[in-house]
């Protein structure tokens, strides 16, 4: 992931959580522990996620975990599948992150998440970011993004 990204990621993050809403950050430690206390709650986990990704003190080798616990509790949500291609991608699985960009996009055309289009942009530029990078790029991308052209819908 490249820096231009990982600061985009980081300023979209701000944004949409509105900003801090508490007087001080959270540490990957209160994350650990409000998950742990609420473990039916998509938020919680989805911070949780977040945080062992992007935070400092997170554990990156934990995210994919946290991550797929979010997404159990929140299948559709795009940011999951947007923080998974991250995650991927920070752990060098470029495959498995083509792909996981490539479903950001796809699912980002019929969404009514705010982030949507800024998520599929996003997106978009990592994908073309992996060109090189990944065996059978062209014939992975064209037939994934083929049917988006003409009908692209918010993005």
């Amino acid at each position: 992931m490249t820096s231009i990204t990982r600061a985009a990621l980081a300023a979209l993050l701000l944004v949409a959580c509105g900003g801090p809403s508490h007087p001080s950050q959270p540490t990957i430690e209160d994350l650990r522990r409000r998950a742990a206390e609420r473990p039916q709650d998509p938020a919680a986990h989805y911070a949780l996620a977040e945080g062992e990704l992007l935070l400092r003190d997170g554990d990156p080798t934990r995210a994919a975990d946290a991550i797929a616990r979010a997404a159990e509790l929140a299948p559709a949500d795009l940011r999951l599948t947007f923080l998974a291609a991250t995650e991927r991608e920070t752990h060098g699985e470029l495959s498995a992150s083509l792909e996981g960009y490539l479903e950001v996009i796809r699912r980002a055309v019929g969404s009514t998440d705010p982030l949507a289009p800024t998520l599929a942009s996003i997106a978009a530029a990592e994908v073309e970011s992996l060109d090189d990078a990944v065996p059978d790029y062209a014939a992975r991308v064209a037939p994934a993004l083929r049917p988006i052209h003409p009908s692209p819908g918010g993005i």
